[in-house]
């Protein structure tokens, strides 16, 4: 018993003079001296903490995320429970079931697509060198080129590029083409805005709709159930539970006069995905709120990779399209119809009702 409390005692004392355990007290009694100080006392201290938290919060997601778990083609078997098919009563048609319409707006062009997407050459280097300049300039704010992508100036371009086309005339249009157009500006129908918590799809969705916005005093809102899908640190959330993230509102001011926190409804806002939280799990309590919501018509702000997963769980597994396979263009729109069986939880895109309405697919 005495060699035991000897040797825990010697430990205690090899412990507290090294270093390391030093250097650990310090900074606890440092956070907990930050954390104690009043509202707007070191403000720029207490968001480098913060920042130095989301860091380590989306690297430990990159290394321990299982966010594509059930999610690929082999879990898309042909005939089997989960499939799709089963919704279009043998093929026949949806009698019965319920109905909603989709209209997904992907994001534009982001910080992180103009560091990593421009082609592997020598060039990649030094656009990612001055990114990193870029975010240590930054090391006092929660703005980054890597944390929650922002949009950056093409994509910006591309956002109010898509509004002009939303808000012109095309004489050319099928009627079907008319409706939707006149939906998504908020003439016609019952719809409403919604877009993941991420910045860039934010920024699109705002961009794009904003006449909209302005006419019917609208708010979008943020939905953490269109949270992209990836284990990359630009898919992490830097807004809080119930939180509305800086976009920055200064990029995109030029083009929405006004724009603010207020604009935006954040109350399903969950705060960032967690690592129990997978993309499937989020597509499915999508669907669950898809058809709760009194609206005909729901029109997404979200994400290439999202969009393409949700194509491959909800169209029939049989069926072929280019909407499983490749991603939409940046500020792209496709709409479709989707059902759900009737009394059931299941659901099935009607192949035949998916359209482009601005954009379309790409291999990129």
């Amino acid at each position: 018993m005495q060699l035991g409390l000897e040797y825990i005692s010697s430990f205690g004392a090899a412990l507290y003079h090294s270093d390391a355990f030093r250097a650990l007290l310090v900074l606890t009694m440092v956070v907990a001296w930050v954390q104690s100080t009043k509202e707007g006392e070191l403000s720029a201290i207490k968001t480098l903490f913060r920042k130095g938290l989301y860091w380590l919060d989306s690297i430990v997601y990159m290394v321990f995320s299982k966010d594509t778990k059930g999610l690929g083609v082999k879990y898309q078997i042909p005939g089997s429970s989960t499939d799709p098919e089963h919704v279009r009563s043998g093929g026949t048609g949806f009698q019965g079931a319920a109905h909603k319409r989709v209209v997904f707006i992907r994001h534009g062009e982001s910080d992180w697509n103009s560091i990593f997407n421009k082609g592997k050459n020598p060039m990649l280097l030094v656009r990612l060198v001055l990114a990193w300049v870029q975010e240590w300039l930054m090391v006092f704010s929660l703005q980054s080129p890597f944390l929650d992508s922002p949009l950056n100036d093409e994509g910006i371009q591309q956002a109010v590029e898509l509004r002009a086309f939303l808000e012109g005339d095309h004489a050319m249009d099928s009627e079907k083409q008319k409706e939707v157009l006149a939906t998504i500006r908020g003439e016609v129908g019952s719809s409403v805005l919604v877009s993941s918590p991420l910045r860039r799809a934010i920024s699109t969705l705002t961009l794009a709709v904003w006449p909209r916005m302005q006419r019917r005093a609208e708010k979008i809102e943020l939905l953490s159930y269109a949270q992209e899908i990836s284990r990359n640190v630009d898919t992490c959330a830097l807004s809080g539970v119930k939180g509305v993230p800086e976009l920055p509102f200064s990029r995109i001011a030029s083009h929405c006069a006004g724009v603010g926190p207020a604009n935006y409804d954040a109350s399903l806002n969950l705060g960032n995905k967690s690592l129990k939280s997978t993309g499937k799990m989020r597509i499915e309590a999508f669907n669950k709120w898809l058809f709760e919501s009194p609206a005909d018509t729901i029109i997404v702000g979200g994400h290439s990779l999202w969009f393409k997963h949700f194509f491959n769980l909800c169209l029939p597994f049989s069926i072929e399209h280019r909407a499983k396979t490749d991603k939409m263009t940046n500020s792209g729109v496709i709409v479709f119809d989707i059902y759900r069986s009737a009394g059931g939880k299941a659901v099935c895109i009607d192949p035949d009702s998916i359209d482009v309405v601005y954009g379309g697919f790409t291999k990129k």
